[in-house]
């Protein structure tokens, strides 16, 4: 299920890769916390960084879960996936 823009509750200060693979070009990003888990978001173009303008025309974006479920392709970072873990629960 998405979660749209108006319902997240915080964007990091600074994104972080989470796929380390399985995308073809395209990577994942964790960008924000919602109900402190992390949100992510899909880049369909091969980038280093990813800032905050890079995303505001995104109206939504998912659980890993859900990116899980109708990407089974993606592989991902763990120790990126505990980071942004712990970035979407004590940021509050």
């Amino acid at each position: 299920m998405p979660v749209f823009r108006e319902n997240v509750d915080f964007f990091f200060e600074e994104f972080i890769k989470v796929s380390i693979g399985g995308g073809g070009d395209a990577s994942v990003w964790a960008v924000g916390s919602y109900q402190r888990e992390f949100i992510l978001t899909v880049i369909e173009k091969k980038i280093d960084s990813l800032t905050i303008n890079d995303i505001v025309d995104k109206p939504a974006f998912f659980m890993l879960q859900d990116l899980m479920k109708f990407s089974p392709c993606w592989e991902y970072d763990a120790a990126a996936l505990a980071l942004a873990n712990q970035l979407a629960i004590s940021s509050l």
